[in-house]
């Protein structure tokens, strides 16, 4: 799975305080994330329109953290 580089293009600051990069396969529904402290998880369950909404955010770390770390059930990792 191939992650992408959360950076502004413009600015090539981190759009991201927490989450440095993100990667989805939809074929399986994983999202792996890498934190910018180097720990990489993977979780399950994530359909594309989930990684879709994750990636256009205002606030990407604030809304996985809500939509998919806060419902381990749904989306073990």
């Amino acid at each position: 799975m191939e992650r992408v580089k959360l950076i502004d293009p413009k600015t090539g600051e981190n759009v991201s305080s927490n989450v440095a990069e993100i990667g989805h396969d939809p074929s399986a529904n994983e999202l792996e994330v890498l934190f910018h402290g180097g720990r990489a998880y993977r979780y399950r369950n994530i359909s594309p329109e989930l990684h879709r909404a994750i990636m256009l955010a205002p606030s990407i770390g604030s809304f996985f953290h809500t939509a998919v770390v806060k419902q381990p059930q749904k989306y073990p990792f």
